[in-house]
């Protein structure tokens, strides 16, 4: 009985939060629409949302941000040739040079470029709008070359694992964590909110890194808000048919899991009715620009055909969310879109082409909607995947790895810079521990962290959403948000 009742607790501890007010309280419609009103009357001027961009199944970045000079070019190249199995390696003359202030003076003698299919964000970066983070991985600790051979600092459970890592890194710990560092933050922060149930957002199914204790995660298609068929129109052409099925969802019980659940139901009908009232529309090229624009499709690099990005249309839903946010009183929310397709054991290069394509594009996008709305400067979008890959090649593509570079997008970023130190390129030196795979010289929580203090949480917040950062002592903030 006893595992029964702790489900039991979580079960009601999550949908008390869920549903507010109770299963006698008002309507959650009306509290919604007294809230809102509110809210609009005094809109909110200093709203801020954190966007994160995962890209699942381990982002093989040795071919996404490159160290251009002499030295690190012939390494790379070397590395990832085989003899018998063709190469892995870009030529340098299809890459895309940035140039990097490095601020940080960490990179001298250094030059890098981008894979070639990321115009638009070589463009941001000399615009100082984006920012490379080099070398970020899950830590529980700094750790050397020396340590890691010997096993003398913890390392993170399951490296390597694609779900355990996801996990990690969005929670930090392994597959099964009850919250991610995304959804501690709005537990923190939902009280800020005129409609807390929209603190926490997913365009891509449920995300681990917006569990949390209170604050429960909303999760939204690129079509909207979704709505239950047919409780606002006629049910098999009877009205009383949707009145019935109304009757069913939402009505009294007298079973305490049975009443909850219908208070959920409820009160989600409800919330779907608001948002579907105060999200921006969509509009095409054919329609009035009184909304949010359907993004335009993206070439497929390998085959020069059209094709649907679907990473754009998940941005054109946060952009949606966005545009209705001082309707909603919000101040602070957090969301998770999701790309995959990362794990590119064999035909990488073809298949990086047409990701990092329709990266690009989304990006740009995104970028030129938010100028659009006015809250270029209010949005961070920022990037994680299960893990980095290789150097080495294995013929075709590329294995499982550890640390991996990572891109922040906005107009509060401190960009134009690559930040943190970039690794030496090649097997066996110091930041390697097999094949090419990256000992993190960056931690999760610092990455996470710099971006929590720029959300607005204290230094005691950041401390209780990141425990463990007191472990890499005063590099707490990398720089490259303006604060």
């Amino acid at each position: 009985m006893k595992p029964f009742n702790a489900s039991r607790r979580e079960f009601l501890r999550a949908s008390s939060a869920l549903s507010l007010a109770g299963v006698g309280g008002a309507p959650f419609l009306m509290n919604l629409a007294t809230m809102s009103a509110a809210a609009a009357a005094n809109a909110p001027a200093d709203y801020k949302a954190l966007v994160c961009l995962f890209m699942s199944g381990g982002n093989d970045t040795h071919n996404m941000v490159l160290a251009t000079d002499p030295t690190s070019f012939a390494s790379y190249t070397q590395v990832r040739s085989t003899a018998d199995a063709g190469s892995i390696a870009m030529a340098q003359n299809i890459l895309l040079p940035i140039s990097a202030r490095d601020a940080q003076a960490k990179n001298a003698g250094r030059s890098f470029a981008l894979h070639p299919r990321m115009v638009n964000i070589q463009n941001l970066f000399a615009a100082q709008r984006a920012a490379v983070i080099a070398n970020v991985g899950p830590l529980l600790a700094p750790l050397n070359k020396a340590q890691w051979t010997a096993r003398s600092v913890p390392t993170p459970p399951n490296l390597f694992s694609h779900n355990d890592q996801q996990s990690t890194w969005q929670a930090f710990a392994p597959e099964g964590a009850l919250t991610g560092w995304g959804g501690r933050m709005a537990d923190l922060l939902m009280s800020m909110n005129g409609t807390p149930l929209l603190t926490a957002v997913s365009t891509s199914g449920k995300a681990t890194l917006l569990n949390a204790n209170s604050a429960i995660q909303y999760q939204v298609t690129s079509s909207g808000a979704v709505a239950i068929n047919g409780l606002n129109s006629n049910l098999y052409g009877s009205a009383a048919g949707s009145a019935a099925l109304r009757r069913i969802l939402t009505g009294g019980r007298s079973h305490m899991f049975e009443a909850e659940q219908a208070a959920i139901t409820n009160r989600a009908i409800d919330l779907q009715a608001v948002l579907s009232t105060n999200m921006l529309p969509r509009y095409n090229a054919t329609s009035a620009p009184n909304g949010i624009p359907d993004p335009a499709v993206v070439v497929n690099p390998a085959t020069g055909n059209n094709i649907d990005n679907g990473l754009a249309n998940q941005f054109q839903t946060v952009a949606r969310m966005m545009g209705g946010a001082s309707a909603l009183g919000m101040r602070r929310q957090v969301f998770f879109v999701n790309i995959g397709g990362f794990d590119t054991h064999d035909n990488l290069n073809n298949t990086l082409n047409d990701l990092y394509a329709r990266i690009d594009h989304a990006i740009n996008y995104f970028d030129g909607v938010l100028e659009s709305l006015g809250m270029r400067n209010m949005v961070t979008t920022f990037t994680a995947s299960d893990f980095g890959r290789t150097l080495s090649s294995n013929g075709d593509g590329s294995d499982h790895g550890w640390g991996a570079h990572h891109f922040v997008f906005g107009g509060a970023v401190n960009g134009g810079d690559v930040y943190g130190r970039f690794p030496t390129i090649g097997v066996n030196t110091s930041d390697d521990v097999g094949s090419g795979r990256l000992l993190p010289a960056l931690s999760v929580e610092q990455y996470a962290a710099t971006l929590a203090r720029w959300f607005g949480l204290s230094e005691s917040q950041i401390n209780d959403v990141f425990p463990r950062l007191v472990n890499f002592g005063s590099e707490r903030d990398l720089g490259f948000m303006r604060v």
